[in-house]
């Protein structure tokens, strides 16, 4: 699974690398998932469950959970955020 950010329209889209394809769920809402504005870091959770993007635009934290990739939540976290990390505890 490969996840791609599109900065200029604002979007994820989950592709499966495997196959060439974008991944679509039969019966769910079709990605791409929408991020906010300008989405550029991206980053798994220690367990791989959630996607984390940040959103430079919008000063947002979008938080997707991979197994349906769905938008959870949207965490401001301030104004032009440029990275994102991960810490273990």
């Amino acid at each position: 699974m490969l996840y791609v950010s599109d900065t200029a329209a604002d979007r994820v889209t989950p592709v499966d690398i495997v196959n060439r394809r974008i991944i679509r769920n039969p019966g769910k809402p079709i990605p791409p998932v929408p991020v906010g504005d300008a989405p550029s870091a991206l980053c798994f959770d220690p367990n791989e469950t959630l996607l984390l993007v940040v959103s430079q635009g919008s000063g947002d934290l979008a938080v997707i959970r991979v197994r349906t990739n769905f938008l959870v939540t949207m965490i401001p976290v301030g104004d032009h955020p440029l990275d994102l990390a991960v810490k273990l505890f």
